[in-house]
């Protein structure tokens, strides 16, 4: 099986999904004292790991 297709459905998977925590607004953590609980920003801890999957879909594509 090829590692890089997983790979690269996983990154956009994450980016895609970090990109709809923009509507949601928090109910716990810090975020939720911030005016409308931080909506309309996205959710940090997604972002990073949309990042880091990103970097893993490049690293395997780069070793092939």
């Amino acid at each position: 099986a090829d590692p890089e297709e997983p790979a690269k459905a996983a990154a956009i998977a994450a980016r895609t999904g970090a990109e709809k925590t923009r509507t949601l607004a928090a109910k716990r953590g810090r975020a939720r004292y911030v005016e409308n609980g931080g909506a309309g920003h996205v959710d940090a801890g997604a972002v990073s790991v949309a990042e880091i999957l990103g970097v893993l879909e490049t690293y395997i594509g780069s070793t092939r």
